[in-house]
């Protein structure tokens, strides 16, 4: 074997024999061998050398196995890597053993990179202090949702919510509070509606909600019950006042994401203005 690092082979013969032949061909020192016996201990495995009565062996094992592995048949043919229809030589066994643990090798690599990638998008989608959605993420779902005919999601609530006040927890309590009180509102509002509506927080003290078909004289009795939620949560982190005011807005036809935005920001504002701590929606 030609990796730094030695393949882990797990060899299902058919007898021991063909195990012991295997093992011989393989060699010692180039690769860890682990037979059926100790398979149970592994977590991992790189390749498997199986003689094809055995193949279906893996069935009760591979639900253990973390990682892709190279899978190496010998005798009638079966689905696998590598096939060998007759007994291979202690060369052709080592080359295909080595060509095969590569490939396993650049698969995993591809699988890890992929998976990287994944989490990347999802830390660029994530605000890192609630775990909520950001603004940016925010802006493509409400862009999305909207991208829809009118009649297929006509009842769709916009609304958001702000923090009253936000700036005194900090100067009061401290930033570490003022942070545990986000989190807190965080999980108020994503525990608190529905799994196919949505939650984002889109700026320091303001966390943006959609909540798809939704009756437009429930609106206000549910966003309502949201920002009521805060107070409570509020209370679960000190000794003192959280509150919310909230605006919404309910899709119309030939609305646009800005001005169903834009609509319930406006309604959030006169809430602010009238004394906040109140939920104010478009008449």
């Amino acid at each position: 074997m030609s990796m730094n690092q030695l393949p882990r082979i797990l060899l299902l013969p058919a007898s021991p024999p063909q195990e012991q032949k295997w093992r011989d061909s393989l060699g010692v020192g180039c690769c860890e061998i682990v037979n059926r016996l100790d398979a149970a201990g592994c977590n991992s495995f790189d390749i498997v050398l199986a003689d094809h009565r055995r193949v279906s062996d893996l069935d009760s094992l591979k639900a253990g196995f973390a990682e892709p592995y190279g899978l190496i048949a010998v005798g009638e043919e079966t689905a696998a890597d590598v096939v060998f229809p007759y007994d291979p030589s202690s060369s052709e066994l080592r080359l295909a053993c080595d060509l095969l643990y590569k490939i396993v090798r650049l698969r995993r690599e591809s699988i890890s990179n992929q998976q990287a990638q994944r989490r990347l998008m999802e830390l660029a989608e994530q605000d890192a202090l609630t775990g909520l959605a950001n603004r940016r993420a925010w802006d493509e779902e409400l862009m999305r949702r909207m991208s829809r005919d009118f009649d297929e999601d006509e009842n769709l609530c916009l609304a958001i919510l702000d923090l009253d006040r936000f700036k005194e927890i900090n100067t009061q309590h401290g930033y570490a509070t003022a942070d545990k009180v986000l989190r807190q509102v965080a999980e108020s509002l994503k525990s608190n509606v529905r799994d196919h509506d949505y939650v984002a927080r889109i700026g320091g003290d303001e966390f943006g909600v959609l909540l798809s078909n939704l009756a437009p004289e429930f609106g206000h009795t549910v966003v309502d019950r949201l920002r009521l939620e805060i107070s409570a949560a509020g209370q679960r982190i000190g000794n003192f006042s959280v509150t919310a005011t909230a605006g919404l807005a309910m899709r119309k036809p030939g609305d646009s994401c800005e001005t169903l935005f834009e609509l319930a920001d406006a309604n959030l504002r006169r809430g602010k203005i009238a004394g906040r701590d109140q939920t104010f929606a478009s008449e």
